[in-house]
């Protein structure tokens, strides 16, 4: 448990000023600011969605679990992989007496830490922007609903962790954002077309943020049985991760640009 504990710290040292630490920033918020000017100037649109709370929680949490999250999650992983690339860094570690298994545990871990107080913004960020369209008298704002808020947060950080566990071993197996981001729109677009289908989509990781389309038809709730899938998922690419820097992280390590 120390060496991984040790690991995740450096794993936090190397997030400072880095670029995947401000991607995961700004993206909540340009999200966010973004959909605010489309309520502000779209009043006639708004209104047909009472209460417009309501469209304003629906719109963020879509946006973010169909878009943002899978695009930013093949993005990140794979910047973050380069950043110890380009430092050289594997080379060194992997002559640490200890199992190899902790450098990729730490790695996914520190990810996960990443995209959660990612999440946390963007929601804090949410009752902010409703409080500012309040100020539009065109708007029928309505009154925020904790418990629906909430309820929207759980699901979106459930949503993230297989997501972020798979892109961490498809970007490192998988050098260059390409490859990463290309699944990430593809696995998200194919999962969508899915729904109803079948339910073995929750063995697909991004099969719960792809649910999140299904809360603008309003008789339909959120599959929550479906984090025992999700679940599922995430330990098999934990697994499969695992063994696969164990196998790889120093032939990794050689290549070059």
């Amino acid at each position: 448990m120390k060496p991984l504990i040790a690991g995740l710290r450096a794993e936090l040292v190397k997030l400072r000023k880095s670029w995947p630490l401000l991607i995961s920033i700004l993206s909540p918020v340009c999200m966010v600011g973004f959909i605010l000017v489309l309520f502000w100037f779209s009043d006639a649109v708004v209104i047909r969605f009472r209460p417009g709370y309501r469209f304003w929680l629906d719109l963020n949490f879509t946006a973010w679990n169909l878009i943002v999250l899978p695009v930013i999650a093949a993005v990140v992983t794979e910047m973050s992989w380069e950043q110890d690339k380009d430092a050289v860094a594997w080379r060194h570690i992997l002559h640490q007496p200890i199992p190899t298994i902790n450098f990729y545990l730490a790695k996914l871990l520190s990810n996960y830490m990443l995209f959660w107080g990612c999440i946390l913004i963007m929601f804090l960020l949410l009752p902010l922007g409703g409080k500012i369209l309040e100020k539009n008298e065109a708007l029928p704002m309505g009154s925020l609903d904790v418990k629906l808020m909430f309820q929207y947060l759980i699901f979106t950080l459930s949503a993230s962790i297989p997501i972020v566990t798979f892109h961490t071993w498809f970007s490192f197996r998988f050098s260059g954002s390409g490859p990463g981001l290309g699944f990430a729109i593809l696995g998200t677009w194919g999962t969508m077309k899915l729904i109803g289908i079948t339910d073995l989509i929750q063995l697909l990781p991004w099969g719960l943020s792809s649910h999140s389309s299904i809360i603008f038809e309003r008789w339909k709730i959120l599959p929550w049985n479906y984090c025992f899938g999700a679940l599922a998922v995430t330990i098999l690419f934990v697994y499969v991760g695992s063994i696969d820097f164990s196998k790889h992280a120093f032939e990794k390590s050689l290549e070059r640009k």
